[in-house]
């Protein structure tokens, strides 16, 4: 087995797993929102149930309603046994044949029932489908979200498509809804105070019991237990996900008291419960702060370390003091440009365009390679200070990219700056970037470009990268 081929097999193991982790409880509402969407598409695309009833001969010719099934659509719109026909259409049809629209009358109230009803529209049948899979994509990311997806499917098909099907299937589609709320909390995953539990069996006993109620008593609408539901599966799912929030929160607090920090500022606060409710976005920031150090250990050794070696073994060889504090000096002022440079005060100070001209001077003190930065716009502007970020360590990429690899003898920085927008341009006159050379980068385990256009990605930025006919040009533009 090669290489990518086992690293594809624990990709697709550890996918697997995942997919085995998902609760019980989820992958049972999932079976109700299924069946929700089963109806709605049966509906839709393949048969509409005609309307339930029975019409009886009175003996001198007219006729008249005999059962009517409790709780279809021909009950809900008011029509009972007993009613006389009062016509039907078209004019030659019969009671007991082919009629399409039949008026009935007590002697008080006179309606009209059509026999074949318009099937619900095929956008509520989209919606469902939309959020059913999105529920299974955000079960493993955001749980909360995914239960309120899996929600959807039967509030749609509750509001829209009651009518049309028999009383039992009303009865499954009504209770689902209050049904997933309850699952939710019964999720194991959530690790909530039994009364919880207790609680949604009992408010699914609830909306179970006005359904019942609606039939026994042959309520004319069945408004009540349509509303019941609904009310209690959201009343549900909405304590479920405060409940969710509330311990997340905790677990936050609980690890800055352990760290020492008990005021940390809103924005950290908030960073690190969204660290507990979404898996992975904790397992991701100590992958940007393990990059970030291995950068860091990188510019160590390639630029601090060798000298400060080299001025060890002088001062060991008998080298006078006087040189040995100037060499050290000179060590001192390199870590403080690391120093400066990992920091970047100067673009949380000053701002982007700012720090784009300092970090030109830089490279144009320590190379010999000229460095232009054009700006046009508002020089004084600020754009978020996410954008400035990834956009300035974008540029720096860039720039250490056409050094390491172009060998340029000028470089040029285009921006076009206002509080709204940005446009940016970097390009040299070196050898150009290959077609194949990110690739080449990757499985080389250079990710210098792939984390250029992960840093794009992050900020809704287009980044643009490709070979002049001399030199090449990174492009960025904030919105895309």
């Amino acid at each position: 087995m090669t290489k990518r081929d086992s690293e594809f097999e624990r990709m697709r193991g550890g996918a697997l797993s995942r997919l085995l982790l998902v609760p019980r409880a989820f992958v049972v509402a999932m079976a109700g929102a299924v069946l929700a969407v089963g109806v709605l598409i049966w509906l839709v695309f393949v048969s509409v149930p005609p309307v339930a009833l029975s019409l009886e001969a009175m003996g001198d010719g007219r006729w008249k309603v005999g059962d009517v099934p409790i709780g279809e659509r021909a009950w809900l719109i008011g029509i009972r046994p007993g009613m006389e026909v009062e016509s039907l259409a078209p004019a030659d049809a019969r009671p007991d044949g082919n009629w399409t629209s039949l008026a009935v009358s007590d002697g008080v109230v006179h309606l009209t029932v059509q026999r074949f009803y318009p099937p619900p529209d095929a956008i509520w049948t989209t919606l469902s489908l939309v959020a059913l899979v999105g529920s299974i994509f955000a079960i493993g990311v955001a749980p909360s979200v995914a239960w309120w997806l899996l929600l959807a499917p039967s509030l749609i098909t509750l509001a829209v498509a009651l009518d049309f099907v028999t009383a039992p299937v009303s009865l499954l589609v009504g209770l689902a809804p209050p049904a997933i709320g309850a699952l939710s909390l019964m999720d194991p995953g959530r690790r909530l105070d039994s009364r919880f539990v207790s609680t949604g069996v009992g408010l699914i006993g609830l909306a179970g019991g006005c359904w019942l109620i609606a039939y026994i008593l042959r309520f004319e609408t069945w408004a009540l237990p349509r509303q019941a539901s609904s009310v209690i599966g959201i009343g549900l799912l909405t304590v479920g996900t405060v409940a969710v929030m509330r311990q997340a929160l905790w677990r936050a607090r609980t690890r800055f008291n352990r760290a020492g920090d008990h005021s940390p500022t809103a924005f950290l606060l908030l960073a690190s419960t969204l660290d507990e409710l979404v898996p992975g976005r904790g397992r991701s920031r100590l992958s940007a702060i393990e990059r970030e150090r291995a950068l860091i250990a990188t510019d160590l050794h390639g630029e601090v370390l060798p000298d400060l070696a080299a001025v060890i073994k002088s001062v060991e060889a008998g080298m006078d003091p006087a040189d040995a504090a100037v060499r050290l000096r000179s060590v001192a002022r390199e870590l403080r440009e690391l120093m400066t440079d990992r920091r970047l005060t100067v673009l949380e100070e000053l701002g982007l365009v700012p720090a784009l001209e300092w970090l030109a001077e830089r490279i144009e003190e320590r190379t010999n390679v000229t460095v232009e930065l054009d700006v046009r716009g508002d020089s004084a502007a600020r754009v978020p200070p996410d954008v400035e970020l990834h956009v300035y360590r974008i540029v720096q990429q860039a720039l250490d990219n056409a050094l390491v690899h172009a060998r340029p003898s000028k470089i040029r920085i285009s921006i076009d700056i206002e509080p709204e927008r940005l446009d940016l341009e970097v390009v040299d006159d070196g050898s150009g970037i290959l077609p194949e050379a990110e690739w080449r980068a990757l499985r080389a385990g250079r990710v210098g470009i792939a984390d250029m256009r992960q840093r794009a990605a992050a900020i809704g930025a287009a980044l643009r990268i490709g070979r002049r006919e001399v030199g090449t040009v990174v492009a960025l533009r904030w919105p895309s």
